[in-house]
């Protein structure tokens, strides 16, 4: 057939349809859900949710917030029974410092990927101080060392200013092994106190009764930080581990519903199960308002229900609930990331602009953040700034050479460009790193049609 089809130029009308193909193909199951929905109608409603996080993109939520970044605790004595401890402790203390208003707390995988970067490795202390806190953007860094003898633990707790590397504060904690809990319990709060913060009452997140739950809490957190499919699934039978040994254990339920967004959206674009993806959607919908029922300042748990509420369609709830886990915890990137989707799928300079700022602020705060770079990338693409859009999409493949989507993304950009060849190398690499993917196989045969190559 398509030897009777004349090769035909490009009108603007048929590179807008193109455009939203890219946007649906970058969303990672965002798009199908909201096309599904009738989302695009939205883009001449100004709803209470959608108009307030419009003006919120011009927000700056971590002005007059001082930047601390806390390190995982270094084991003295390696004991693979207490490593999950070195994580645990890092998160009580940031727990203690998050929710405060004049300290933001850097994301736990940012502190990981910096430390990587720089030759560090997590759990051991940095080589200079000063170089992380600089990666980091900190003004203070918190470190810490702990070990087990017998049946005690003890540890020991800096902080450090970032810049100069000097010790500002300082303290030692004894504790018997069997009180671990208590322990964490009060380490959140003495933190702020021995920074002079002062104690904030009403700052005590919701507690595990015990320490198993603990563990298998903590230890989920760390495999999410691998961020693929695989460590998205582990970590999720580990939360549902925790939730069955602990029904009522907020943050465990808040995570729980995060894993089952991402795991929704692979099953819906990846894999096409959509009545799959509808379900796990919805069982994460009710973990996350559960964990909110449980803990109403969990941030986690709101980015989560944006997240999962922004798949199902539902926009406003959307950008209510991520506007929420922001203003609880202005250093959360993946919210900004879902407040920049919300926006970016819809008509409108105004919205476009609000996704511009969102990512912005989001890759600010994580500049590793693959998916962030790739839907930035998607979103100046249909802006029509294909050079910038080629940037953000090939550092989403540095980042994530198996990012399927960003292949697509950097190929569009490259086809408009006129630059058939380059699209196509990009193309290749991209089969390499995903042989099966029907998806580059396709465009591969349109690259193919627009070089005449019959």
């Amino acid at each position: 057939a398509t030897a009777a089809v004349p090769h035909l130029s490009r009108p603007v009308a048929w590179l807008r349809q193109r455009r939203h193909r890219g946007w649906l193909l970058a969303s990672a199951g965002v798009g199908l859900a909201l096309v599904a929905a009738g989302a695009f109608a939205w883009s001449r409603r100004d709803g209470t949710g959608l108009g307030e996080a419009r003006r919120a993109s011009l927000e700056d939520f971590t002005k007059g917030r001082r930047v601390v970044a806390i390190l995982p605790l270094e084991q003295m004595q390696p004991d693979a029974a207490h490593a999950w401890l070195s994580n645990s402790f890092a998160d009580a203390m940031a727990f203690g410092l998050v929710r405060r208003e004049d300290m933001a707390v850097v994301d736990r995988l940012r502190v990981v990927e910096a430390m990587h970067q720089l030759g560090d490795t997590p759990g051991q202390a940095p080589k200079a101080v000063g170089e992380l806190g600089r990666q980091l953007k900190a003004e203070l860094m918190v470190l810490g060392s702990y070990q087990v003898v017998g049946g005690q633990l003890r540890m020991f707790v800096r902080v450090v200013d970032a810049l100069r590397g000097s010790t500002l504060h300082q303290f030692q904690m004894d504790r018997p092994v069997a009180d671990l809990l208590k322990l964490e319990d009060e380490l959140q709060q003495r933190l702020p106190q021995e920074m002079g913060l002062g104690s904030d009452p009403g700052s005590l997140r919701s507690q595990a009764r015990l320490p198993r739950t603990r563990e298998l809490y903590t230890k989920a957190l760390q495999v999410i930080t691998d961020g693929n499919q695989d460590s998205v699934r582990l970590a999720n039978t580990l939360l549902a581990s925790a939730i069955e040994l602990e029904p009522d254990y907020a943050p465990a339920r808040a995570e729980f519903a995060w894993t089952l967004a991402e795991l929704g959206a692979t099953t819906a674009l990846s894999q096409g199960r959509y009545e799959e993806a509808q379900a796990l959607l919805k069982q994460g919908r009710a973990a996350a308002e559960k964990a909110i029922a449980l803990d109403p300042s969990a941030s986690q748990a709101y980015r989560a229900l944006a997240s999962i509420l922004l798949r199902l369609g539902d926009l406003e709830g959307s950008s209510r609930a991520a506007l929420q886990a922001v203003r609880l915890d202005p250093a959360d990137h993946k919210a900004y990331d879902v407040l920049a989707d919300v926006f970016a799928g819809l008509e409108g300079e105004d919205n476009h602009q609000a996704a511009r700022r969102y990512f912005e602020k989001s890759l600010s705060l994580f500049p590793e953040g693959w998916q962030a770079h790739h839907r930035f990338g998607v979103l100046l693409q249909n802006e029509g700034e294909l050079a910038a859009a080629l940037q953000h999409a090939d550092r989403a493949l540095a980042l994530r050479p198996a990012a399927e989507y960003a292949y697509v993304t950097a190929a569009d950009a490259l086809l408009w460009m006129g630059r058939s060849q380059e699209a196509e190398a990009r193309l290749r690499a991209g089969l390499r790193e995903i042989p099966g993917s029907n998806v580059l196989r396709s465009l591969m045969a349109y690259t193919a049609w627009e070089r005449n190559d019959r």
